[in-house]
């Protein structure tokens, strides 16, 4: 997806991030339940999308 400029363009409009998140960043937050930080946190659920899921269907389809 990230190589074709096409589907890319379209997904990143979509996406009230405006950008691909690295894989630097998705690494932290795959590591976060198992680390410290997280002691308090129980039965979350951590979308990692930038903000897509949060999003109303409508505004995905501009």
């Amino acid at each position: 997806m990230r190589t074709d400029p096409r589907p890319s363009a379209a997904m990143l409009r979509s996406s009230p991030l405006g950008r691909f998140g690295s894989a630097a960043e998705v690494a932290r937050m795959v590591g976060f339940p198992a680390s410290e930080e997280s002691s308090v946190v129980s039965g979350a659920r951590l979308a990692v999308d930038g903000g897509t899921t949060a999003m109303p269907p409508e505004a995905l389809l501009r």
